[in-house]
């Protein structure tokens, strides 16, 4: 016999944070079967704002060639700028870096001509270029890549 009906064990799930809700769902098979879809888009909204929670999506579901598009298309359309002095930006490269760690196809994202887009597919060229057989050579790689500066000095992962 069910003590809570759905709709009560509904309204408390979504009014939980996203770790409480991924730990409830893992506790419990049939949360885990209803729930999985609610949590795992959940990465749209961590995208170029939570970059933990973003890394936790990305790892720990699977998604399709075309979300990882739409993903991608997000990160660099509005994508951030990390200030290291009152007149140096780099851009946060750590959404996109997560995205093409995934083994995504990037050659189907539509760039235009905008200085902009003109770098970040150059960033994204060179950190293609820098996957390795694992994370750590990876960013072993990175490191020596100047282009890719944000990255090498944001990155706690």
């Amino acid at each position: 016999m069910n003590i809570l009906n759905d709709e009560i064990i509904d309204e408390i799930f979504f009014l939980l944070d996203y770790k409480s809700k991924l730990n409830i769902s893992y506790t419990n098979r049939g949360f885990y079967k209803k729930y999985k879809k609610s949590i795992k888009y959940k990465i749209f909204k961590y995208l170029n704002t939570d970059y933990d929670l973003f890394f936790d999506c990305i790892n720990r579901y699977k998604y399709n060639q075309k979300e990882k598009e739409d993903m991608l298309i997000e990160a660099i359309d509005n994508i951030n700028i990390l200030w290291g002095t009152t007149i140096t930006g780099y851009y946060d490269l750590r959404y996109i870096f997560e995205l093409i760690y995934s083994k995504m196809n990037t050659k189907t994202i539509p760039f235009n001509n905008s200085v902009k887009h003109n770098q970040l597919k150059l960033m994204i060229k060179t950190i293609k270029k820098c996957i390795s057989f694992n994370r750590f050579e990876t960013m072993m790689n990175v490191r020596n890549e100047p282009i890719l500066h944000s990255l090498q000095y944001n990155f706690k992962k």
